[in-house]
């Protein structure tokens, strides 16, 4: 099952009757609307997919080139922690990009994560990304920058 809405995720989740679920833009830096669904799942034994973990892109370019997160125009706040977010990875010595993606990748309850790519060498970039030395300590700063509850997608 894939969809957006949480909340109707949890409900199907629910029945009993599906083997994987696919979220999207609701597990990110920015937004953790979908922890809680994502935990369900997997206590259920469904696994879980989670795309797009660059929130549309700004994740993984950045405030300067875009506005929008979630296919929607980012409010200044969301925008001023992705921005901060991308400071401290710098700070890090890493890319924004990187630990975006990582922040999938790192959940024990995400099976697997998508991200669209049209070709090789984006391919190869993502892998050198996956591979990227990340101290847990970025990502617990990271942690304190996401989005307020009522600016995620849910």
């Amino acid at each position: 099952m894939a969809g957006g809405p949480v909340g109707l995720l949890q409900r199907f989740i629910r029945t009993g009757l599906f083997e994987v679920l696919i979220t999207h833009n609701r597990f990110t830096l920015v937004d953790r609307s979908a922890r809680e669904l994502i935990d369900e799942a997997a206590e259920a034994g469904i696994g879980v997919v989670n795309g797009a973990p660059y929130g549309g892109g700004i994740l993984a370019r950045g405030p300067a080139h875009t506005s929008f997160y979630g296919y929607r125009r980012a409010s200044d706040e969301v925008l001023r922690r992705i921005g901060r977010m991308e400071q401290l990875c710098a700070e890090y010595g890493v890319p924004l990009r990187a630990a975006a993606l990582q922040a999938s990748l790192r959940n024990p309850n995400i099976s697997s994560t998508i991200v669209g790519t049209a070709t090789i060498p984006h391919v190869e970039e993502l892998v050198g990304l996956a591979q990227t030395d990340m101290p847990d300590e970025l990502f617990a700063q990271l942690d304190e920058l996401a989005a307020p509850r009522d600016e995620w997608l849910w």
